[in-house]
């Protein structure tokens, strides 16, 4: 006598799209890509400084850069400490395995020797304000970079001619008077077309040093981003 089999197909499916499910998962488990992260997106040092940079995401990397005589790179745990050579432009490379992230290096010429009126850290290049065609660099006295009144501030602005919705706006507090004053409320605003304002609260703003009304002036972010150096005349 043939016998007849009662079969479960709902368990059956089930078990074979649970199979499945758990192959995929594991198979991008094996695909997942280290990522290589830096913790500044480019790097302004000046010659025989230092900064460091801070590398997550993998376990361990090399790094270069090049052209080799611009700076040096120095790999202790997860930072590299960049040092600057002789002025000029190059790369970070960080490569662990396959996997490599690089990184525009700019070293400047002794920060204190050049006079220019200029501002370090704000984009790739260092900006000269007075230099640059078709754009207007002011200060004023006793307003900070969002326009709120403050008897002892200095806020510095740089801008396209006839362009509102585009500037960058630096202000601190202090008496001025001083080489080593460490100086309060150091802020920076920047606003490009199409996009948001952005507001950079400096952790430390230190007076480096004072020629005549010329101040040369550090604001320090800590580990958030580079640091932004100002070169301008007060009052």
């Amino acid at each position: 006598m043939m016998r007849i089999y009662n079969i479960n197909y709902t368990g059956i499916v089930a078990l074979f799209l649970f199979s499945i499910l758990f192959v995929s998962c594991k198979d991008e488990n094996k695909n997942d890509t280290p990522k290589i992260q830096l913790d500044v997106s480019e790097i302004i040092v000046e010659e025989g400084e230092a900064v460091v940079v801070t590398v997550s995401g993998v376990e361990s990397f090399t790094a270069s850069i090049a052209p080799e005589n611009i700076a040096s790179a120095g790999v202790s745990g997860n930072v590299i400490r960049v040092k600057g050579i002789q002025a000029g432009k190059g790369t970070l490379t960080v490569t662990s395995g396959e996997y490599t992230v690089s990184c525009p290096v700019t070293v400047s010429g002794d920060f204190y020797k050049d006079t220019d009126v200029r501002i370090e850290g704000w984009k790739n290049d260092i900006v000269y304000p007075e230099k640059e065609e078709g754009y207007s660099f002011s200060r004023e006295k006793g307003f900070d970079a969002l326009g709120l009144a403050k008897s002892r501030s200095i806020v510095w602005d740089y801008a396209p001619l006839g362009d509102d919705a585009t500037f960058f706006r630096i202000s601190v507090s202090g008496d001025f008077v001083e080489e080593g004053e460490i100086l309060e409320d150091g802020l920076v605003v920047i606003r490009e077309a199409g996009q948001p304002d952005r507001s950079l609260i400096a952790e430390r703003t230190v007076l480096n040093k004072i020629s005549g009304k010329r101040y040369w002036i550090t604001f320090e972010f800590g580990g958030s981003r580079q640091d932004i150096r100002l070169v301008a005349d007060g009052f």
